[in-house]
């Protein structure tokens, strides 16, 4: 287990655990996981609807 130590670390840790499934093949993209909090932080605006289509997801501030 890994310990976060700042919002940088966070940010990080969100966007592999919010990338996962895409990057498995278990999904064409990271919104088409129902089951993601990933729509969690688009609804609190921190991400938009259509990231994830690459690799690297911004993080909005």
């Amino acid at each position: 287990m890994n310990t976060i130590r700042n919002d940088g670390e966070f940010k990080a840790y969100t966007n592999y655990i919010h990338y996962t499934p895409e990057k498995h093949g278990w999904v064409k993209s990271v919104k088409d996981w129902e089951h993601s909090s990933f729509h969690d932080f688009v609804s609190k605006d921190h991400y938009d609807l259509e990231c994830g289509e690459e690799v690297k997801i911004p993080y909005k501030e």
